[in-house]
């Protein structure tokens, strides 16, 4: 099933230009990778043979750090074999090899599941990383210079559409009231997201799109909901709409003149929101739902059995990805994520979890050079 997905549509025009590549990635640390896969196995399921997929996971780690290899901003892929996970780099980036499961053996199972996932898919994952211990003769090179090759690395790929996934909502953190007790920073140009956002911002030449769920673990509700406002305004059309995907409820920021708003509504939202409408339309939902809650249930801790097993079974902690899956499911009210940052709900009893709500069912669509220009906008206005 999974080996069927990459189909040739260069015929088909979207948006006055031809959409042959599809990249659906995750954002930052973390398991967003999970949270991507989400909205990938949503497309999947709804537009079989309109796009080109593919999945991916941008970390602001180095693959250094965990292939004990030397290597610049570039562009990697998981590629899944039958017995082994081989980490090699993308043909026209063929400068580094790596033995097959260097990444496995080098890291502990309980935040970098991308192998992982590779083989439960049987899907390959580009990994998209940024060179943290430079090498001597590299230490004159300068951080914008290396967030550019970071950016020469998606170039590489030839997207058409790039959307990015971030599960928490501090990726749309632009001021520092934004922040709250989840965030990594209250400074809007520090952590893994804010240096990824900053590396994706007008990396080629076009925008690309930021997906947001389970929005309030990681940023202020109400500042994120003030941000989307002024988004919307018709000076910056920053935001494309919103989708419940429990339920494919769809609203639609139509009025956008954004061309990848519009590729994005025109030519996915739209077209998902119709076949909702048709007698087909629930069985869509429940397989795409069915195939997330498996992998979902195949790899995170989701059980204090699961986190007592984590070694043996490889399943990951994740707050985001964790408290997403309760949302989809239904299963509304405190629920434990096992995660050492836990929120503390009861200081005399130490009992930890969070308040999974409805709202954490929503994905949110915004352009990455908007929300950072918002982030500039509010640092040269103190």
């Amino acid at each position: 099933m999974y080996e069927q997905l990459c189909v040739d549509i260069s015929g088909i025009s979207f948006a006055k230009k031809v959409m042959k590549r599809t990249l659906i990635a995750g954002l930052g640390g973390g398991l967003d990778v999970v949270n991507a896969s989400l909205l990938y196995f949503l497309l999947e399921n709804f537009l079989p043979n309109q796009l080109q997929l593919l999945l991916g996971s941008v970390r602001p780690l180095c693959c250094e750090a965990f292939c004990q290899s030397s290597t610049s901003d570039e562009t990697f892929v998981w590629q899944h074999k039958p017995s082994s996970i081989v980490i090699q780099p993308t043909p026209s980036l063929s400068n580094f090899k790596f033995q097959s499961n260097l990444f496995a053996q080098s890291h502990s199972p309980s935040r970098y599941a991308e192998t992982q996932l590779s083989s439960l898919l049987h899907l390959p994952i580009y990994y998209f990383s940024r060179q943290e211990r430079l090498l001597q003769d590299q230490q004159h090179i300068p951080e914008k210079v290396r967030k550019q090759q970071l950016g020469q690395a998606f170039d590489s790929l030839h997207l058409d559409l790039p959307i990015f996934v971030d599960g928490g909502g501090d990726s749309l953190v632009v001021k520092p009231q934004d922040a709250n007790q989840g965030s990594e920073t209250t400074n809007p140009f520090e952590g893994g997201d804010a240096f990824l956002m900053d590396c994706i911002f007008n990396f080629s030449r076009q925008d690309a799109i930021q997906a947001v769920i389970s929005v309030g673990l990681d940023v202020n509700p109400q500042e994120f909901q003030n941000n989307l406002d002024l988004l919307q305004q018709e000076s910056i059309d920053g935001y494309f709409g919103k989708v419940n995907m429990r339920t494919l409820e769809i609203h639609l920021q139509s009025q956008t003149k954004h061309p990848m708003g519009q590729m994005l509504i025109e030519h996915i939202l739209k077209p998902i929101q119709k076949q909702m409408k048709e007698q087909h339309g629930k069985d869509l939902l429940d397989q795409f739902l069915q195939k997330y809650f498996a992998l979902c249930e195949s790899i995170l801790v989701l059980t204090p059995q699961d986190l007592q097993n984590q070694d043996s079974n490889k399943k990951y902690l994740s707050h985001t990805a964790t408290v997403t899956y309760h949302a989809l499911k239904g299963n509304f009210g405190i629920r434990r994520s096992f995660v050492p940052w836990e929120p503390i709900l009861n200081k005399d009893t130490n009992e930890r979890g969070v308040d999974v709500k409805e709202e954490h069912c929503w994905m949110y669509f915004v352009s990455v050079n908007a929300v950072e220009s918002l982030k500039y906008k509010f640092q040269s206005t103190k």
